[in-house]
């Protein structure tokens, strides 16, 4: 796929960071980089104060297999899919490097990546307070750190797994898939019609959102992955069933997780400019610039993710709609028990 990173003017690759001149010092304090860069640092602190908690307590260990029962064509799409999982976040990693290093910068999708990466740690927030999301046992997966979030009150936390080539750590890798995909899409619509205003291009790139990840929410449902079990409502796919797909849970993925990300790509592109999070950064030398994008955008995914999962909580609450009984005791054993 073909995604252009509009990290930086495109008259000023690759030297603009070379001939940054810093600023006084006053001036560079206040910018949407340094904002970003420092909810980005704040973020690493506490996630990594539920991390260290995690880990001291003895909880960050495998979940044991053997609780439920599989087919051995489900066992194989699991491993399958773990191994897909792996390769594609070791070709994402691949291209942003590369293209960072010819652009002798960390370009905007580079920092994209390292944000969602850190951003893994909100998973259990889909289980807040109540039951919304289950995930494969079946896959490689740790021990929840939900309990270690502050307020965090779910049953069984035994139960909830976090796969590291799924939903968390490498599976992180991939979430830029989703604004890519939608920018890509919504490129090919707006880009022949320069006289749109922001209004017909948040319909259009919202439009283009819902489609494609309505097709990836199906195909990646069907993998068993995941299951959203509380997706029953008047606007949902195949209702009643752990495979049911929630059009406003596919919703809050398009508004609360892409479209921000896409609406920035698509200014910085259109008005050749760099884009929004990284303003600012320009007034600090090239090792100060490089670290100041890689932070913000650990911020910018950040709120991205957050937007997203607390929208499906949310739902999940107003919903409150009961466990399908068809559920797999892959995803959630105390079903055979």
């Amino acid at each position: 796929m073909s995604h252009t990173d509009p990290a930086q003017p495109a008259t000023q690759r690759p030297s603009s960071t070379a001939a940054a001149t810093p600023g006084p010092p006053a001036a560079r304090l206040v910018s949407p980089a340094t904002v970003a860069a420092a909810l980005g640092v704040a973020l690493l602190l506490f996630q990594g104060w539920i991390y260290i908690r995690w880990i001291a307590a003895g909880d960050a260990r495998l979940i044991p297999t053997g609780d439920y029962t599989i087919s051995p064509g489900r066992s194989a799409v699991a491993w399958a899919v773990q191994g897909f999982i792996a390769l594609a976040a070791v070709l994402i990693v691949w291209k942003v490097i590369r293209d960072s290093r010819r652009a002798r910068a960390v370009t905007l999708n580079a920092a994209l990546v390292v944000g969602f990466v850190c951003s893994g740690w909100q998973n259990p927030i889909f289980n807040y307070d109540r039951l919304t999301l289950l995930t494969s046992q079946h896959m490689w997966s740790l021990q929840s750190w939900g309990p270690y979030i502050p307020g965090w009150d779910s049953p069984h936390p035994e139960y909830q797994a976090q796969n590291i080539f799924s939903l968390s750590f490498f599976g992180m890798t991939t979430v830029i898939v989703w604004p890519w995909l939608q920018g890509w899409i919504t490129a090919r619509v707006v880009d022949r019609r320069p006289h749109w205003g922001w209004g017909r291009f948040l319909a259009a790139t919202i439009a283009a959102g819902l489609c494609a990840d309505t097709v990836l929410g199906v195909t990646w449902m069907q993998t068993g992955a995941f299951a959203r079990i509380s997706a029953d409502g008047p606007l949902t796919l195949f209702p009643g069933h752990w495979y049911g797909v929630s059009l406003p849970y596919v919703l809050c993925v398009v508004v609360g997780l892409a479209t921000p990300t896409v609406a920035m790509q698509h200014h910085a592109r259109k008005h050749n400019a760099i884009p929004l999070i990284f303003r600012g950064s320009e007034r600090f030398g090239p090792r100060g610039q490089n670290t100041l994008k890689l932070l913000a955008g650990i911020g910018w995914a950040n709120l991205t993710v957050f937007a997203y999962i607390a929208g499906c909580a949310l739902i999940g609450t107003l919903v409150a709609a009961p466990m399908p009984s068809d559920v797999p005791s892959y995803l959630w054993p105390l079903q055979r028990a």
